[in-house]
């Protein structure tokens, strides 16, 4: 399947390299944990799949004959409502990739999903699926700390599926703007040690030793190391309140045409 260029190399680096670059003392990359996290024991890998497994699905958009033209992740946060990345279903200009969308569980189980609407402010997209289609995760984390460890599902075309990391830097403030013809807005993200790819997008990033999700991937950016001054591959991601905060707007826009659609 064709891969286009990574989107966040497009609507991303523009405004958020050079700051990258300009305050890289600002990032600490070292990896000890937060105080919280000292009386903790990380919840094996095996375990923390299961937790997450039945809630994450891959995300395909298909083209007129059925044929797959973009694909990433999504996260099951509803009976029947999916989050995922704009940028995976939706062009730049905010036009649909494609006519028809699929997700699949990771037991192969696979439903059509609908578009219900995207926010102009995060690169966030909601999508409406069969109800009881998988199971809607539980657990959300309420903050984001310096170092504190996670892991990212994804369904890369080549290497894992789960990649571990720490996060460098829990609350950055940048102006987004990634679908054409809306005002940029001021917007979070998150970034962290995580060497995440494609398809990695709109696919949660979990805490290892509470299970719950912290934030749904972006996409990544290329950073100079302030140590050693290699460049280093750093996961972009947005917080899972600031996704349901637009989730919830993106919904409340849709109840205006459709009373009987889900209320968050």
């Amino acid at each position: 399947m064709k891969r286009p260029f990574n989107p966040l190399t497009l609507c991303l680096l523009s405004f958020i390299l050079v700051t990258l670059f300009g305050c890289s003392d600002r990032v600490k990359e070292g990896h000890n944990l937060p105080d919280e996290y000292a009386h903790l024991t990380p919840i094996d890998a095996a375990t923390l799949r299961s937790t997450i497994n039945q809630s994450i699905v891959y995300v395909q958009v298909n083209d007129a004959t059925h044929q797959g033209v973009y694909a990433g992740s999504g996260i099951i946060i509803e009976n029947g409502i999916i989050v995922t990345n704009a940028h995976v279903v939706l062009q730049k200009g905010g036009k649909a990739r494609g006519p028809y969308i699929e997700v699949t569980l990771p037991s192969n189980q696979k439903t059509k999903a609908v578009l219900v609407g995207y926010s102009h402010r995060q690169d966030v997209a909601v999508l409406k699926v069969t109800p009881n289609f998988g199971t809607p995760h539980q657990g959300y984390c309420p903050s984001l700390q310096e170092n504190q460890p996670l892991v990212a599902y994804g369904h890369p075309e080549k290497g894992p599926s789960a990649l571990a990391g720490n996060v460098t830097d829990p609350r950055r403030s940048t102006t987004f703007h990634y679908v054409d013809g809306t005002p940029a807005a001021p917007a979070y993200i998150y970034l962290s040690t995580l060497p995440v790819v494609d398809r990695f997008s709109g696919g949660p990033m979990v805490d290892i030793f509470t299970g719950n999700i912290c934030g749904m991937t972006v996409g990544y950016i290329q950073r100079q190391h302030p140590q050693t001054g290699k460049r280093q591959k750093l996961a972009v991601a947005i917080s899972m309140d600031d996704v349901m905060e637009e989730v919830i707007k993106i919904i409340a826009d849709q109840r205006k045409t459709d009373p009987s659609f889900a209320q968050l």
